[in-house]
């Protein structure tokens, strides 16, 4: 081959891998575009949906005395070593949602969706767990033994004093 001819071809190649990096970065931006823009007359997922502006919430009546028995045994009972996500939600209702129960779960107020490699904790807000009777440290704990290991039927939990559980005001 000539010389002239080995610059045509590489030309050409250059022509080709830049028409395929920008076929990618197109495809990419429109298929994000298309997952994250709902259809005509659908709502857009929940996590995109705008928050309304919220005010202060009213005052909380005197918390309950919680249950003594929340805390896993001491062996699961640690800081967690993988890729920990905590994603915080407004309601029990969404708390529901994104743990992907089939029913609202009254009493429940965090839950650890656990892998191989990494555990996300969803929490709901503090003031929703004062209201009834605990606070974020508490059930964080008790997700984080989860997230090490401690199974969903909670064997050999052990118990933490309501007295325990500092008061604070909204």
């Amino acid at each position: 081959m000539k010389e002239k001819e080995i610059e045509q071809l590489r030309r050409e190649n250059a022509k080709l891998w830049l028409a395929v990096i920008l076929a990618t970065v197109v495809g990419t931006f429109t298929w994000t575009a298309l997952m994250l823009c709902p259809a005509r007359g659908q709502q857009p997922p929940y996590w995109l949906q705008p928050q309304p502006f919220r005010s202060a919430p009213p005052p909380a009546p005197a918390p309950k005395p919680a249950p003594s028995l929340i805390l896993p045994p001491p062996e699961y009972d640690k800081h967690y070593l993988g890729d920990l996500t905590i994603r915080l939600v407004d309601s029990v209702e969404n708390l529901a949602i994104a743990c992907k129960w089939p029913l609202v779960r009254p009493n429940s107020l965090g839950c650890a969706s656990v892998h191989v490699d990494h555990c996300i904790i969803y929490l709901v807000q503090d003031d929703v767990m004062r209201l009834r009777g605990w606070n974020t440290g508490i059930v964080l704990r008790h997700e984080l033994g989860h997230c090490n290991g401690w199974p969903p039927d909670h064997p050999d939990a052990r118990g933490f004093p309501a007295s325990l559980i500092r008061k604070v005001t909204p």
